[in-house]
């Protein structure tokens, strides 16, 4: 704001010792007469638009000038000024003094505090605009246009923004120009208006609570043909960068990630399936600007393996009874061939060892088949054949 001339503010005249009439008149006991004894209040002046007030024919003396009242819009001046009218000479008909007393304007600081909906903990890196609701005027003039963007403020640590351009009284509105890191943006609008608080305040402080709902991702890891939640998986989800935002081992029920970042890509992969199936691939996805809960599901094919027992020409061979042994020697399965192949499903990703127990009359029993489950939802076929 540019200096200028203020009306209606109040002053009060005090002596500031014992004036005496100028005349030097004195009383019957030969004393001088008293005009105003200290501290007696002198007069009361008013500025006029020229922002000046004046009172003439004061006697010589000593007075203090003390502002009682502040114009409209500014703040008290509480210091007082002494004012010393000392005789000059015979030939100067009024001794002028002047005193100039400044007022500051009365501040304004609106601030913004951001935080998380849900939790009501605050956020750093929200950016807000300040915005004028209608034309703001100082002086008949117009300084400020409707919908003009006055400045703009971060939030720090604390979560709050501070607007720190000199705002003059109005009405505005603030709106949110990005969400912070991992929040949904909010189209909410909030009205402040702004008025004078009267001469004894000197920062007019108005402070406002924006809420944003963090950004929800579900991950699901379901069994390919059941649709059924999937428990004992290893999974992680990382950034474009390859860094690990989080990771774990999937349940009974679906696991939520909050805050990733909206519009940023992310891949979830699964870096140790559940036994019995086959690691399933990674999916990269796009966190969307939205409230909702956005769900990734990941389905997870389980193994097929297919063992037939033949005798040299390749015919199926019923009537051999067969076991598989895990690297650790456990029975994990055990049968009797049939006129088709057996057909085993989730057999854990490793090594393993088909065993012929006995062979069907006529057939000698066949060497151990040494055999390896792939991390593939393809079948894979193990064959056993029986010599005569």
């Amino acid at each position: 704001y540019e200096m200028e001339n203020l009306a209606g503010a109040v002053f009060a005249i005090y002596a500031a010792e014992d004036i005496y009439t100028a005349d030097f008149q004195k009383d019957d006991a030969g004393n001088r007469i008293l005009e105003y004894a200290k501290d007696t209040l002198v007069a009361e002046l008013t500025t006029d638009e020229t922002g000046s007030a004046t009172i003439k024919n004061l006697p010589l003396g000593n007075y203090r000038v003390v502002e009682k009242t502040a114009p409209d819009g500014f703040v008290h001046k509480k210091a007082e000024q002494n004012v010393q009218f000392v005789y000059v000479d015979q030939d100067t008909p009024a001794v002028v003094e002047s005193v100039e007393l400044i007022n500051e304007r009365q501040k304004v600081e609106i601030s913004v505090e951001k935080q998380d909906a849900e939790n009501g903990s605050t956020i750093a890196g929200a950016e807000f605009g300040l915005y004028a609701k209608e034309d703001i005027k100082a002086g008949g003039k117009v300084i400020v246009k409707a919908d003009e963007q006055l400045c703009t403020a971060v939030t720090g640590e604390d979560g709050t923004a501070i607007f720190e351009q000199n705002l003059p009284f109005g009405s505005y509105y603030i709106k949110e120009l990005q969400a912070p890191d991992g929040f949904v943006s909010s189209d909410e609008i909030i009205e402040v208006t702004v008025s004078y608080q009267g001469q004894d305040v000197e920062v007019v402080r108005l402070k406002e609570i924006f809420k944003n709902q963090p950004t929800t991702v579900e991950f699901r890891k379901s069994d390919l043909t059941t649709g059924e939640e999937l428990p004992g998986a290893k999974l992680e989800v990382t950034d474009q960068d390859g860094t690990v935002v989080d990771e774990w081992t999937s349940g009974t029920e679906p696991h939520i990630i909050k805050e990733l970042e909206v519009g940023k890509e992310y891949t979830l992969t699964e870096t140790l399936p559940a036994d019995g199936y086959v690691t399933a691939e990674s999916i990269t996805f796009t966190v969307e600007d939205t409230a909702k809960s956005q769900k990734i599901e990941m389905k997870d094919d389980v193994t097929k393996v297919e063992i037939s027992k033949t005798d040299i020409s390749g015919k199926e061979l019923p009537g051999a009874k067969l076991t598989i042994l895990d690297k650790d020697g456990k029975t994990v399965e055990n049968w009797t061939s049939e006129e088709k192949p057996h057909y085993i499903e989730m057999l854990p990703i490793g090594e393993y060892t088909l065993r012929e127990e006995s062979a069907p009359d006529g057939y000698l029993v066949a060497e151990d088949v040494k055999f390896t489950v792939e991390d593939t939802g393809e079948i894979q076929k193990v064959v056993m054949k029986d010599e005569v």
